[in-house]
């Protein structure tokens, strides 16, 4: 198995719910996969929690550069405060090349940030200085491309339109330099020609496919990410055998009734699901003010059930490595 191998890179920039305290802001997330990253919800601070980051080295992500999508999981303002701040920094720090963002969210989420959009410009400023577009969420797949899939699910927080997200790595072929040693194809450049997909002659004269020297596809990295959520069992079809699962554990079981009243879970219910999804790791934000002090009660109560669990605070960062990639190298 070939380890250290990082597919998704997470940093927390706000794991508090509602009300932020000293040490945790308002939801944030970042991922990053290849040299892209995505941001799912953008709370209050967001934008500072991340020249924090920038500035002790733990990421070098530019809004509008490339930082391009923001994902919003729903309308709470909670959730998308920080987009006008954000969206204003970047037209002023960043004004060329011009940059350009797409925002993912519901239709009811997307009314609140186009709102605070507005008010980056100055009543007098002809132009917004940045190319903004918008993307109103339904099931299904969002981004595709050769590398990465990005899709929806909805999610039960309030009766309006809520979403999670996963972030689905394609299945990968891999290089085995144990069948191109057998048919004769020596170390340097004809391994990377076949790598490339290119079909090769050996000094040998036989002629070589990549086929036969790929591994059958192995299946990609998985993140799922579900924003505010009450306990549903129909959680676990999205999260099955993801490599993280990032929830929210904002009450503890002692006040469950407070999570099922205001659509959210709590640490155990977080824990089941993780479980019976046969998720890798288990990751707890949306932490609520009450606790600040006692976040071990909300972790300790979720990894009695599920041994996995981590519970970050801002600025933590999490890496998702490949799984299932046999030894390689040319």
């Amino acid at each position: 198995m070939k380890k250290g191998v990082r597919v998704f890179e997470i940093l927390f920039l706000g794991t508090s719910a509602a009300i932020p305290t000293p040490e945790r802001s308002p939801s944030a997330t970042l991922i990053r996969h290849g040299k892209m990253h995505y941001m799912v919800d953008c709370g209050e601070g967001a934008y500072q929690r991340l020249t924090q980051a920038q500035s002790r080295g733990l990421t070098d992500a530019t809004p509008g550069v490339n930082l391009r999508q923001v994902f919003f999981t729903h309308d709470h303002l909670d959730h998308l405060l920080g987009i006008g701040g954000l969206l204003f920094s970047t037209r002023i720090l960043h004004p060329k090349p011009r940059p350009r963002l797409s925002i993912f969210g519901g239709s009811t989420t997307l009314d609140r940030v186009r709102i605070l959009a507005t008010l980056i410009r100055s009543p007098e400023a002809r132009d917004a200085g940045m190319d903004i577009e918008y993307f109103a969420v339904s099931r299904g797949v969002l981004i595709e491309d050769e590398s990465i899939t990005i899709s929806a699910f909805r999610t039960n927080h309030t009766a309006r339109p809520c979403f999670g997200y996963i972030f689905q790595e394609r299945p990968q072929r891999y290089f085995q330099p144990a069948l191109a040693e057998r048919l004769g194809v020596p170390a340097g450049a004809l391994r990377d020609r076949l790598i490339a997909g290119e079909t090769v002659r050996t000094p040998q004269g036989g002629l070589v496919h990549p086929d036969q020297v790929l591994s059958d596809p192995v299946p990609g990295a998985k993140l799922v990410i579900t924003g505010d959520i009450a306990f549903t069992r129909s959680l676990i079809q999205f999260a099955q055998d993801a490599d993280i699962l990032i929830t929210e554990s904002t009450f503890s079981s002692e006040e469950s009734h407070l999570a099922e009243a205001s659509g959210h879970m709590t640490p155990a219910q977080a824990a089941t699901i993780a479980a019976e999804s046969n998720v890798r790791q288990l990751c707890l934000t949306h932490i609520g003010e009450a606790y600040r002090g006692r976040e071990t009660e909300l972790l300790e109560e979720a990894l009695k059930i599920f041994p996995h669990t981590v519970l970050p605070t801002d600025l933590d960062t999490l890496a998702v490595e490949k799984s299932g990639a046999p030894e390689t190298g040319v």
